[in-house]
């Protein structure tokens, strides 16, 4: 297990080195025919190569100055409004951005994976019929809707709930629901349609037939048999609401990354928008990994393959 993580934690390094030149040439063909500087720590063993190459001075020396500070000292270059190191302005701010991301994956699960269950299991019925609707609703809203009506309803009619900024833990309910509420509607409707078809398999009509409670037969052998394609859903669906924070983070005025994003292209602060880019990269790239590895876990035949063996392993029932 720890070579496999391993493995996929040094595979990082080759898209982090994409990523960094793609948002790199895109900065540098909108700097207005000025040329793209991004101040970033020399001095070391680093500029005899960059010498060697005679790429001192030009846009690739940059680049891959820029990327070798990143990879080996974590370091995201200087922001020249402030003069601060990037490294430490979005350390500042990640932890909000996480908590963000964690609270509404958190939510997604709890309530979409249950009703997607609960609509799969009593299909055609009323309550099916209920949470389909809403899920149908929530997925045909825009976020930003979604995000004024819930400030009009809990923050300026009735007054429970902070409109803006992070004041205390109920600063987090209205941005969380925002970012949850596209995540419960596709997370509804996919469990459905994968228990649904889990559940027409033979062995579910076998264990019934054993007399098998049907809890345990939902929760304890279908549930496990479509764990895999709703892990590929919520991977997915972490992404969505870490990308989501962004345009949620400069609604609600909470200090996160998302909105030292926006204030980074707002001012044209070109350092910034590479270093929080290359960080939200890094996190989408860490929830993948974390997918992966929930995958070898779950599955016999996943983690078999994974970790090298040639044997095949059937799923048990």
């Amino acid at each position: 297990m720890f070579k496999y993580i391993l493995k996929r934690v040094l595979l990082m390094i080759p898209v982090i080195m994409a990523v960094i030149l793609a948002v790199y040439l895109m900065l540098n063909s909108v700097s207005f025919g000025r040329g793209l500087y991004i101040q970033v720590l020399q001095g070391d063993w680093f500029d005899h190569v960059l010498s060697f190459l005679h790429v001192t001075d030009s846009w690739l020396g940059q680049y891959l100055r820029y990327t070798f500070n990143a990879l080996v000292k974590f370091d995201l270059g200087v922001a020249g409004e402030t003069g601060w190191r990037i490294s430490y302005e979005v350390s500042t701010r990640l932890g909000y951005t996480l908590i963000l991301t964690l609270l509404g994956l958190f939510t997604v699960i709890v309530i979409g994976v249950p009703l997607g269950i609960h609509s799969a299991v009593y299909s055609g019925r009323s309550g099916d019929k209920v949470i389909s609707s809403l899920s149908l609703l929530l997925s045909s809203m825009p976020s930003y809707v979604m995000a004024i009506m819930l400030v009009l309803v809990f923050a300026v009619n009735l007054g429970v709930l902070p409109p803006l900024g992070i004041t205390s833990w109920k600063s987090y309910i209205m941005p969380v629901l925002v970012l949850s509420f596209d995540g419960i509607a596709q997370t509804v409707r996919v469990t459905r349609s994968i228990v649904l078809e889990t559940l027409d398999r033979q062995f579910v009509t076998a264990l019934r037939s054993k007399g098998l409670a049907e809890r345990a037969v939902i929760y304890g052998h279908v549930l496990r048999n479509s764990i895999i394609p709703i892990i590929s859903l919520l991977s997915q669906t972490a992404t969505k609401v870490l990308c989501g924070s962004i345009i949620v983070e400069t609604f609600f005025s909470i200090p996160g990354i998302g909105q030292y994003l926006i204030a980074a292209v707002r001012q044209r602060s070109f350092a910034r928008i590479l270093g929080s880019s290359v960080l939200i990269a890094v996190i989408v790239m860490t929830i993948n990994i974390i997918a992966d590895v929930l995958y070898i876990l779950v599955n016999p035949a996943v983690r078999m393959n994974a970790l090298g063996s040639g044997k095949k392993v059937k799923n048990n029932v």
